[in-house]
């Protein structure tokens, strides 16, 4: 009867951990010291952002490696029927590319943040490559908007001490996350996508919305794409969330409701 009742228990907290924080937090001494000293969400000593509040059924979305012109207008256009606001994790040479659409993104009302020139994995690179790949995105960004950054996400999430000392020397805040869509399409064919390439990946819009939904609760930032098919599944995806109670908020908004509070703004006009 006692280990029953021992079995039950255990069984219970770990459905409560995998739900809440992660089976690998639960088991990572590391995980808890961070929580301990209050980095759960934010640590100043790093400017890492890792999540948003528990006690607010807030979520953020963040779309990485933006912006690309065959999915760009049908995200967009979902954000603004769906009052929702997003931030933008965007590539240098695809802003350059497409400096029209960056413009856009401000204009409508979303964050944009740095996601390297190259999308190159920094921890890979010299201290001197990944300040050239952060500034040189930077500098594309600012000629196209008129506006600086103060977001920045790594490709991969691969970083180490001193692609952080960098960052935190460029005054960039790193935004985590804890929702991933699965929704990576590795690589384009002739520019476009390759339909037979998302077809092996079992990536469909039920699929990204069904994971998505699986994984959010409150405070968590959601990793999305920039591609055709998480396009497709942004509407529902967004509609089944807001059923869920929950409400949708911009990476300032999270930080500013964070038990101890970080006021930032996303986007400064560059000084001339």
């Amino acid at each position: 009867m006692i280990g029953a009742v021992l079995l039950a228990i255990i069984f219970g907290a770990g459905l409560y951990f995998k739900r809440t924080i992660g089976l690998r937090n639960a088991l990572s001494l590391g995980y808890w010291t961070s929580r301990a000293k209050g980095h759960e969400f934010y640590n100043s000593d790093k400017l890492y952002f890792n999540r948003g509040n528990r006690d607010a059924k807030d979520l953020l979305l963040t779309i990485d490696d933006s912006p690309h012109r065959e999915s760009m207008d049908l995200i967009l256009k979902t954000l603004k029927e769906e009052k929702v606001p997003a931030t933008f994790f965007v590539i240098g040479k695809r802003v350059k590319e497409s400096p029209d659409l960056t413009r856009r993104i401000l204009a409508e009302g979303h964050e944009i943040g740095n996601h390297t020139q190259d999308h190159i994995r920094l921890d890979t690179l010299t201290e001197k490559q990944v300040r050239n790949e952060i500034l040189n995105c930077q500098t594309n960004v600012e000629r196209a908007t008129g506006h600086s950054m103060k977001f920045l996400r790594p490709p991969g999430m691969r970083f180490n001490p001193t692609v952080l000392k960098v960052v935190k020397e460029f005054g960039y805040i790193t935004v985590g996350w804890n929702v991933g869509a699965k929704d990576f399409i590795p690589s384009l064919k002739d520019g476009h996508y390759d339909i037979a390439q998302i077809r092996a990946m079992k990536v469909s819009p039920e699929v990204i919305t069904e994971r998505v939904l699986k994984q959010v609760q409150s405070g968590s930032i959601v990793l999305l794409h920039d591609n055709p098919v998480t396009a497709q599944a942004l509407k529902p995806m967004i509609e089944k969330l807001k059923a869920e109670g929950y409400t949708f908020r911009s990476t300032v908004e999270m930080l500013s409701k964070l038990p101890e509070p970080v006021n930032v703004v996303s986007n400064p006009p560059v000084r001339k």
